[in-house]
């Protein structure tokens, strides 16, 4: 299993534009990925951000993900502000 919390702040005026390429990305990584357990967009309290939860049955899967046309080419990296990934692992019995 590869599981990732990405921590995202985009720039102010930006968050139309970024939660319209969340939903299109979401809806293309739960058609075409069968490797994808989890992928989803969260808001955060604060103004401007966002948290994308993603688990993948492997780290290859992961890596089909990254490099899809509809991630690799969406637009992400004209929103962003801050931009941090933590990888993360279940806890066994609790998770």
């Amino acid at each position: 299993m590869a599981t990732l919390l990405a921590h995202v702040r985009v720039k102010e005026g930006m968050e139309e534009h970024w939660e319209g390429i969340a939903r299109t990305v979401f809806a293309a990584t739960h058609e075409n990925e069968e490797g994808c357990a989890r992928y989803e967009y969260w808001r955060g309290t604060d103004p401007r951000q966002y948290y994308v939860m993603l688990s993948f049955a492997s780290f290859d899967d992961f890596m089909v993900h990254q490099v899809a046309d509809y991630h690799h080419d969406a637009g992400f990296g004209d929103c962003f502000e801050e931009f941090r990934l933590e990888w993360i692992d279940p806890v066994d019995g609790a998770a």
